[in-house]
């Protein structure tokens, strides 16, 4: 039986490895790292079983409350003090916006009931 010679040496070989092992284990950093520690933050501020679903971006979160009832009210904890009313969408909504951290926190709740204009 023949034997192959080895092409290169063992230290050649490992060094390679240790290169492609750093290379996976050391990452640039993610852009949505921000929002996520934003995100953490809020949902340990309010509790993560208040919410449904979170959505998220660069420059945006946006909460959906597992009851739709308490969305008001979770905004107001958030900071989020703008409301948007969605009256031709079906179901109709609000939503509550505000910044934390330099990132828009959207928080979506019932709807509003219409102020009464005095006339």
């Amino acid at each position: 039986m023949a034997v192959r010679p080895r092409i290169g040496n063992d230290h050649s070989e490992n060094a390679m490895n240790t290169r492609e092992e750093n290379a996976m284990n050391t990452r640039e950093p993610d852009p949505l790292d921000p929002a996520i520690g934003v995100l953490h933050g809020a949902l340990a501020e309010i509790g993560a079983g208040q919410i449904a679903m979170a959505t998220l971006a660069r420059g945006w979160i946006c909460l959906q409350p597992v009851r739709l009832d308490d969305g008001e009210q979770i905004a107001h904890i958030l900071g989020c003090t703008n409301p948007l009313d969605h009256r031709l969408l079906v179901p109709g909504h609000t939503l509550w916006t505000g910044t934390r951290d330099e990132l828009e926190i959207q928080v979506r709740s019932s709807l509003r009931k219409p102020a009464r204009r005095a006339w």
